[in-house]
């Protein structure tokens, strides 16, 4: 799988690999769009390490939250699955 197959299976949303478009500084391109990639996903690994952690003690906030993750993790993919190839 080459870096800009997001729609493949495999994908992971720390593989993502901005596709500059034309007239975008490249680095700034990277910066911004990689970068926010990348928090987004390591604040949504954050947050389910929580949840792993406390849900014995607050089951139904558990599941609430990991549904949010979940949501928040596939507007993720639909939105490097739109970006510019």
């Amino acid at each position: 799988m080459s870096t800009n197959d997001h729609d493949d299976q495999g994908f992971q949303p720390w593989e993502f690999k901005a596709h500059v478009p034309d007239g975008d500084n490249p680095d700034i391109t990277h910066h911004l769009a990689e970068g926010a990639v990348n928090k987004i996903a390591a604040a949504l690994r954050d947050v389910v390490i929580s949840v792993e952690v406390h849900e014995d003690l607050a089951p139904q906030s558990a599941v609430y939250v990991m549904q949010l993750c979940s949501a928040v993790a596939h507007e993720l993919l639909v939105w490097i699955r739109k970006w510019p190839k």
